[in-house]
């Protein structure tokens, strides 16, 4: 319908308090959108809403942010001076709510007016202060204090607010909502510009989002102060009065960013397509020459999905926690793409050193005490992962297809845990000696041998972990989960060795391998050729030819990729995780980094994240309960040394 007039816009406002009504007695979550672009949004039932007054503010408006981020919102504009609509709705919403609890709060969000004293070109920071009016709360319910101090803990542009209270008669009314039914407990919390210059020329993306996330907690935990009054929610944490439904802005992010993550296979098109025959070459010229490798053309151009990555427009998701897994993944992805424009230049060990990071003394000292401590100690393990050397001359060696028999009775028994876990398991003739996982599959270079006793603790790494949080992650909702949250693969690949050590299969040598992988990176951006770090691991890492040269190929692939040493460092994360009383189970969730555990905890306080349909094999084992006990107490990767050679 197309409004022409004040009386065709008032009807249509007055259809939006219909439809709210209406939707009330229906199912959750649900979304009632006016022609003239107010906004109903009600997640699920709450003791609590927020309100923004629409049209009064320059924007971005730091006040609409946080109001739209809340579970139930109202985000309103009248149409005249006669229009009562806005607290109508806010009446039914709130006469809803009282049938299932003691009381119900409405939290008014308002941009606060510039500093009226600061200069256009003042280099003096605008005024930092919040302002609170509260009516109809009782003293008892600690609203009030819980608001202030939440605030003025903040610190943000290096500084930490102060918070004026306005009490009824004192000063001039902060609501907009004016006759709202007066059982209804009220608090607004006037917000400051600092996110903008005095002038209002200049906007400051970075205030304004550490602004949106303080006062948004700050809101939370107000909410469950009031509840806790009325005996709700008692042991609940605030963050989980927060949305629990994704919104369809936030599938629309996580689809178009995941297609682009998909669009391209970043390991893949950084391997070297011909390693076995540049491992004879090099043999036949007598190991002095470095190798020449040729990799698959790319299917993709960078520049245009850089292109594509940044209209994805994240900010329209109206959740600061999703938000920044999102703008996290963005840039990770932007580095990627960086890499694959700069593969096989100068410039892409450079590209990598962003992404990956450079080897820091401590992780380099740990990698040598390794080597060092296992140089004359015996054992007959065969280092795997791409290092197919044999051990113990007596046992098995298997080949691709025994492996690949093998993986695929591996995902049939976690598909008989959990039906969704549609993995393949396939052989490749373009990939290196070793398993690799790429998206939903296994891949198995055909040039691939290994003993016997190493492929059920290789299995457990390649599908006990990583595709394990592949399909646990696919399950959430958001696909980010199943591509990998920024800077996963660090503590995916801890987790992987770590599931090996559980596994009992993964001897010294496989610790010596993990140690070089770290020596070669640091002596590959250090500046040393290929020949250097080849010999640098034949000597000091006692490696043989062909294992020497596969770790050299990993590291010098595409012009220098520093990734190999995030195992090492991986390991020594999640060791140091479960020692420090961490548990494992958050890592099942899907594929993310150590360092998501607060926003993992808060998405599944808020029932956004499912329960993992399968976990690894190893966990219900005595051998691996054993390890996992044994970690907990307290193990280095010095301590795997002496547990693995006198086993």
């Amino acid at each position: 319908m197309t409004v022409t007039t004040a009386a065709d816009v008032a009807s249509a406002e007055q259809y939006m308090l219909a439809r709210v009504v209406s939707s009330l007695d229906g199912s959750r979550p649900f979304r009632v959108i006016s022609s003239g672009g107010n906004r109903t949004h009600v997640d699920r039932d709450l003791p609590f809403m927020c309100a923004y007054h629409r049209g009064v503010s320059t924007p971005p408006s730091l006040a609409r942010r946080i109001a739209a981020s809340s579970a139930i919102h109202l985000l309103w504009e009248r149409v005249d001076e006669d229009d009562e609509e806005p607290e109508a709705i806010v009446n039914a919403i709130a006469g809803c709510m009282k049938r299932l609890y003691p009381g119900f709060l409405l939290l008014e969000i308002k941009d606060l007016e510039p500093d009226p004293d600061a200069a256009a070109d003042s280099p003096v920071p605008p005024l930092f202060r919040f302002d609170l009016e509260v009516t109809g709360l009782a003293p008892e319910t600690d609203v009030l204090d819980t608001v202030r101090k939440a605030l003025v803990r903040n610190e943000i542009d290096y500084r930490h607010p102060t918070v004026r209270i306005l009490r009824q008669g004192e000063a001039a009314a902060l609501h907009d909502l004016n006759d709202v039914d007066p059982s209804i407990a009220r608090l607004t919390i006037g917000v400051p510009t600092i996110h903008r210059s005095p002038d209002g020329q200049r906007e400051y993306p970075a205030i304004f989002h550490e602004m949106e996330a303080a006062v948004i907690d700050a809101v939370l935990r107000a909410a469950m102060a009031f509840a806790r009054h009325g005996n709700t929610f008692r042991t609940m944490h605030h963050r989980a009065l927060g949305r629990r439904a994704f919104v369809q802005a936030a599938r629309t992010v996580d689809r178009q960013m995941t297609e682009i993550s998909g669009s391209y296979d970043f390991l893949l098109d950084l391997t070297p397509i011909n390693s076995a025959q540049a491992l004879e070459e090099f043999r036949r010229g007598g190991a002095i020459a470095s190798p020449a490798f040729r990799y698959r053309p790319l299917a993709i151009s960078p520049g245009d999905l850089k292109r594509a990555l940044y209209g994805i427009n994240i900010g329209r998701i109206e959740d600061p926690s999703l938000e920044d897994l999102f703008r996290e993944k963005q840039l990770e992805m932007d580095h990627q793409l960086t890499m694959l424009q700069c593969r096989c230049t100068p410039q892409f060990k450079d590209a990598s050193r962003v992404l990956y990071g450079s080897i820091d003394e401590g992780v380099l000292s740990i990698a040598k005490s390794v080597i060092e401590a296992a140089r004359d100690r015996s054992d007959e393990d065969a280092p795997a992962h791409g290092d197919d050397a044999p051990g113990s001359p007596d046992e098995e060696l298997l080949d691709c297809h025994q492996i690949l028999a093998a993986a695929n009775r591996t995902i049939d028994w976690y598909r008989g845990m959990c039906p969704d876990f549609n993995a393949s398991a396939v052989l490749r003739d373009d990939t290196p000696p070793g398993l690799m996982v790429s998206g939903s599959r296994l891949l198995i270079s055909r040039q691939t041998r290994m003993q016997a006793h190493r492929l059920p603790s290789l299995l457990q790494h390649e599908v006990g972990v990583h595709l394990l949080t592949y399909f646990n992650g696919d399950a959430q909702g958001l696909r980010i989960f199943r591509a990998g949250l920024a800077g996963y693969e660090r503590t995916q690949e801890g987790l992987a060795v770590f599931a090996e050590f559980a596994t009992g299969g993964t001897g010294v040598k496989r610790l010596v391998l993990i140690a070089a992988r770290v020596l070669a990176v640091h002596a590959m951006l250090d500046g040393a050729s290929f020949i250097e770090t080849f010999r640098l691991l034949r000597t000091a890492a006692d490696m043989d030819e062909a294992a020497a040269f596969g770790v050299a190929l990993r590291v010098y692939r595409s012009g220098g990729l520093s990734k190999d040493a995030i195992y090492l460092q991986g390991l020594l994360q999640v060791l140091q995780h479960v020692a420090g009383g961490g548990e494992l189970e958050p890592f099942w969730y899907g594929k993310i980094a150590a360092h998501h555990f607060n926003v993992l905890q808060e998405l599944r306080a808020r029932g956004m994240l499912r329960e993992p349909c399968v976990r690894p094999a190893f966990l219900s084992q005595p051998r691996g309960q054993a390890f996992v006990r044994a970690a907990s107490a307290g193990l280095s990767v010095r301590d795997l040394i002496q547990e693995r050679a006198t086993s």
